[in-house]
This record gives C-alpha cells, structure tokens and sequence, in this order.
C-alpha cells in the first residue's frame, strides 16, 4: 500500500492523471448497450475518365507548340479517342511555344480491353517518338449512378453494424435494443464529388497504367451505439 501511494503522489506531482474507472469496474451496474462498427466497399464501371497528361519536349533546352503536339494528338485519336474530347489549353495559341503542355482526353463509358489496346499504341508513339514525352499525368474518374453508390454503401455499412451487434449481444446473452447514437465516415453524402477521383500517375517509361482506374470505388464506415439489456435468470 505504501509503494502504491507513493506511486500515485509521483504521478501527482509529474502531472499525470489516472484515468477514470468505469463504474461497472467499482461494483456500478453494467453498460447498458454496445458499440460497434460496420464498413462497406462498393464499385462500379466509371462513366467517365479524364486523363490530363503534362507533355515536354524530350530536349530540355526545347520548347512545344500545337505543331509539335499533331503527331501525338493523332496517336490518341488512332487509339480510339475522339478529336473532340482531346483538348490543349486555351492559351496554346499557333506560333505559341511552351516547356511543358497539359494534353487532356476524355472517355466515355471507358472499356477496359479498348482502353488497354489505346494505351498501347499511345505507350508505343511515346518510346519511339524523338521529340514529345510524359513525364506524369492524371487521371480523374466518376460515376453516373453516384448517388445510388452513395446509398448502397451507406445502407450495407449500417447492415453490418447491426450484423456486428447482434453478434456480440448472442454472445453476451444480452437483448440488442434500439439505435441510440451513430457516426458515419467516408462515402460523402454529395452525390456530384462522392464519386470524383484524381489519381496521379508517374511515367518513368512512358507506360499508361489506365486499366486500374476503370472503376470507381467508394468506402463507408459507421459507428453505431445500441442499446442492450442482460437476459435475465443468467
């Protein structure tokens, strides 16, 4: 008993606190409910895919224009890419030169074995052109269908809280009650950036890894308080 008051009046002394003890831990009536979490994945195809690509020229001491970028604009269109939905900056006037141009193209409705197919032959233009190269790029991606996803990993998140409670009330033999607080993370609730994601992509070989960001996925968690009750006669 002595070493453990002299304990406590050095903690006293350095400033530090006990932490304070449950009182079902003094002999005080048990909690009255649990506290779980429950997390939910849930993907979809992306309904679109910016790529935004910072062009150079190979020769640092050189600059690029709307002429030097045709032979790569005509790439990305001989790899399945609208010339519509290929677009230079609006300051890269004719006669203009640059160190560095951002080139970006659109996808709609992205599929994955003609997206793989483009990448290969703008990857190919890329190592045997003299003149142009991507240092990094990249790729934004979303969903159409976000709001559905908003709520489907919300609704599943919260499905298996309560999955998760039931659980350790079985265990417990205790009756598992009402919801009595709850916390939500992750999945935004605002279906027009829920679904928005930037992925930067470095190119140290000129590869264009686009496949991976055909999908969209999105990730919430919840944390839900219930009330429980011991059985009684246990």
């Amino acid at each position: 008993m002595k070493y453990a008051a002299l304990v406590l009046g050095a903690l006293a002394l350095l400033g530090i606190e006990r932490s304070p003890v449950p009182p079902w831990a003094q002999g005080g009536p048990l909690p009255d409910g649990v506290t779980v979490e429950g997390t939910s994945v849930v993907s979809a195809p992306a309904s679109r895919v910016v790529l935004t690509m910072n062009v150079t020229a190979r020769d640092r001491f050189s600059s690029i224009g709307t002429a030097e970028l045709q032979p790569l604009i005509d790439a990305l269109v001989q790899s399945g890419a609208s010339r519509d939905d290929i677009t230079l900056p609006p300051y890269l006037t004719d006669g203009t030169k640059l160190s560095s141009v951002p080139v970006t193209v659109t996808l709609h409705d992205p599929d994955a074995a003609a997206v793989a197919r483009g990448a290969g032959i703008v990857a190919h233009f890329l190592f045997t052109t003299p003149t142009l190269w991507v240092a990094t790029a990249n790729v934004r991606t979303d969903a159409s269908n976000c709001a559905a996803l908003v709520r489907t990993a919300q609704q599943n998140a919260v499905a298996q809280a309560r999955e998760n409670a039931q659980r350790l009330a079985t265990y417990a033999q205790a009756h598992l009650g009402e919801v009595a607080a709850l916390d939500g993370t992750g999945a935004s609730s605002n279906a027009d950036t829920a679904c928005v994601r930037d992925n930067p992509i470095w190119y140290p070989n000129g590869v264009m890894p686009l496949a991976r960001y055909l999908n969209v996925e999105l990730t919430n968690t919840v944390r839900i308080r219930y009330s429980a009750k011991l059985r009684t006669g246990i």
